[in-house]
């Protein structure tokens, strides 16, 4: 099967799929996809807070808790393909919005089962709302 590209509806593999697909992830509010509904972040619990070391480590276990592989009712959520292994915020604008860069394991054949390869990669997401 080959993933469609959002922005060019071509199709796409690899890491550019993966990375795709974490964007998704994590700029999809949880519960806001019908039949899905542990699909995405936890947007919720980091809006309006103050921009301190508790409202980072909740949004530090948001992201993680949003792309952990799991399954609830029949339904696969996120990432297989993609092992967190270190997150960075960082400052975004004069107007103090938070993004973090993600460093982590890639696993090509992590759909399947096979994690027997193993690249680095590297991702930056903006999160709305901190």
């Amino acid at each position: 099967m080959t993933a469609v590209l959002h922005t060019t509806f071509g199709p796409v593999t690899g890491w550019l799929e993966v990375e795709q697909s974490l964007r998704t992830i994590l700029t999809t509010p949880r519960g806001s996809r019908v039949m899905r509904r542990e699909f995405g972040m936890n947007f919720a619990e980091l809006l309006d807070r103050p921009q301190n070391s508790e409202t980072m480590v909740r949004a530090y276990l948001a992201i993680v808790e949003a792309i952990e592989p799991r399954e609830i009712d029949g339904y696969q959520y996120g990432e297989p393909r993609f092992d967190l292994v270190q997150m960075t915020p960082y400052r975004v604008g004069a107007d103090g919005g938070v993004g973090f860069d993600l460093v982590g394991l890639h696993y090509p054949g992590g759909l399947v089962g096979d994690f027997s390869r193993v690249e680095r990669a590297d991702l930056r997401v903006l999160v709305e709302g901190l």
